[in-house]
């Protein structure tokens, strides 16, 4: 028998008995673990027997054998889709300052980008609980299909309006089907090694930014807006394809988990009746009002400093490039002691203040294009740790058959901080000298992210007061 193999009984005054040798699919009823043994405890109030169906007694174990990477490749080709595409937005942002939005204020432009974010994260409404509900496989085939759909629109779009509902409705909505689909397929496969998982499959962004930046930047530049556009949404769908195949659940979801949606029970309690979940989500909203005003902003900064648009695109190319190495490394870093989820916590409390002092003063001294490469390329690989560590934070604290809901929950929070964040920051940038000192977005930028990993360091003091305690956290 598998030493991840639990049984479980349930006694008449509730109390759930759960011997096993490591935390399972159970673990959502424990309140100590000693020694590695799962002890007696008091019974999720909500919980009744029928849900036991719920619950696979035969699991596979995670991080061993060749299905738990097959996770990662699926993770890794939905954040080339996804977030890979989110990435380049200061790309189409520079883009359209100069072509068919260049009548428009900076502020204005920003909405594109902004409401990108936003339905991209309060999607996880949505998709989160759908993928408890259904599985992952589901939610990456219907969104391969929407993502290059929306994408492939904005060939057509003429008018703010039009790119608006394309770019920034349609087709973050697929992408954030493909995210959180895979999202939770990894954290069900990996224990031990989930940072290292997550930095791997995370820096599929990074790749994506790379590569779809290039692309748009040869094609745009030399050829047509039209044609750069296909080929974005080509090579999106035939990337957002490997997702279908290898996204999986190593917690099957029996006819239970489909009950009906629940918004108290699926996304209220957890902020009610968990500190560090709350206290997480708070970080991670006051992170978004600043994390991709970079991303958005340093393109057209160099503008600003006189670099040719060409060139000017480069920047957004070395912030994914930097993105791609600081995601590994991150995840590896977290790994070092992933028993300890107060290190998990403190890594990700790290990354958020490099990536802080990266806008404000590296960037805010940045007035070449070799230094705001530079900066970019810094930025990025901070940045990238940010992105890659919060979902594996958020299932070091969940149990593992709600971990889509969760990741859902705090995303559609923190939602409302993407929403607001670019046309702050574009407000801030026009009312500088005519909208050509970013000085003031600069520290805007590194602020918010300052005070992100500052509520982030409240939360991991508290990260003992989670639903499963470990003799050794620290």
């Amino acid at each position: 028998m598998s030493p991840w193999t639990s049984a479980a009984g349930v006694d008449d005054d509730d109390d759930v008995i759960l011997p096993a040798t490591q935390p399972g699919p159970h673990s959502r009823f424990a309140d100590t673990i000693k020694n590695g043994k799962l002890v007696s405890v008091q019974a999720d109030p909500d919980f009744d027997v029928e849900e036991a169906e719920f619950l696979d007694l035969t699991l596979p174990e995670p991080d061993v054998g060749f299905r738990p990477w097959l996770s990662v490749i699926g993770g890794l080709a939905a954040q080339f889709s996804s977030f890979g595409y989110l990435n380049i937005v200061g790309v189409f942002l520079a883009y359209y300052k100069t072509h068919q939005l260049e009548d428009l204020s900076p502020a204005t432009i920003s909405w594109i980008g902004s409401v990108q974010s936003f339905v991209f994260s309060l999607s996880g409404i949505v998709c989160g609980r759908a993928c408890d509900m259904y599985g992952p496989r589901v939610l990456t085939m219907i969104g391969t299909f929407v993502l290059p759909a929306g994408i492939l629109l904005t060939a057509f779009c003429t008018r703010w309006i039009e790119v608006l509902i394309a770019q920034s409705v349609i087709a973050p909505f697929g992408g954030a089907m493909l995210f959180y689909g895979t999202t939770a397929s990894m954290s069900s496969w990996f224990a031990k090694r989930r940072g290292m998982a997550f930095g791997i499959a995370t820096s599929g962004s990074s790749i994506g930014g790379v590569i779809l930046s290039y692309i748009f930047d040869r094609l745009a530049t030399h050829k047509s807006y039209k044609r750069a556009i296909f080929a974005l949404a080509a090579i999106e769908f035939c990337v957002a394809a490997v997702t279908i195949p290898t996204s999986s659940l190593r917690i099957k979801s029996g006819n239970n988990a489909r009950r009906s949606f629940d918004f108290h029970r699926n996304f209220i309690r957890p902020f009610e009746t968990e500190p560090v979940f709350a206290l997480f989500t708070l970080a991670m909203t006051v992170i978004y009002l600043g994390i991709f005003v970079p991303y958005a902003f340093m393109a057209t900064h160099s503008l600003t400093l006189g670099v040719p648009l060409d060139r000017a695109m480069h920047v957004v190319t070395a912030m994914n490039a930097g993105s791609f190495f600081g995601r590994i490394a991150a995840g590896s870093i977290a790994d070092i002691r992933a028993h300890s989820r107060r290190w998990q916590f403190l890594t990700f409390v790290g990354v958020t203040s490099c990536a802080a002092l990266a806008c404000f003063p590296l960037w805010f001294m940045s007035t070449t294009e070799y230094s705001v490469v530079f900066t970019a390329a810094i930025y990025g690989a901070a940045s990238g740790g940010i992105l890659a560590l919060y979902p594996a934070a958020i299932a070091r604290i969940s149990p593992l058959q709600e971990i889509g809901s969760r990741v859902g929950a705090v995303s559609s929070v923190m939602a409302f901080g993407s929403l607001v964040a670019l046309p702050v920051a574009g407000t801030i940038m026009g009312k500088s000298s005519g909208g050509e000192d970013f000085g003031g977005l600069q520290i805007y930028a590194g602020t918010v992210l300052a005070g992100g990993a500052f509520v982030a360091y409240l939360a991991s003091k508290r990260v003992d007061e989670g639903n499963i305690r470990l003799e050794d956290d620290s």
